[in-house]
């Protein structure tokens, strides 16, 4: 899950849809311009980046699920 600017959330309101989808353990990474989501699914590639006006910088943080 990652939030971007186009649908902003705050913590708490993140807390309460990961509950909502019976999530039991979530990490927070650092926010802002760092923020990427990567998906690559034989379905489907999905890729997300919280960068604006080419403002991104390097992601510092990553969690790798296979």
């Amino acid at each position: 899950m990652a939030v971007s600017n186009e649908n902003p959330m705050t913590l708490e309101e993140l807390s309460g849809f990961m509950k909502n989808l019976d999530v039991e353990q979530a990490m927070a990474f650092d926010g802002g311009s760092s923020t990427s989501l990567y998906v690559d699914i034989p379905e489907k590639k999905l890729m997300l980046t919280s960068a604006k006006d080419n403002a991104a910088r390097r992601v510092k943080s990553i969690l790798i699920v296979k």
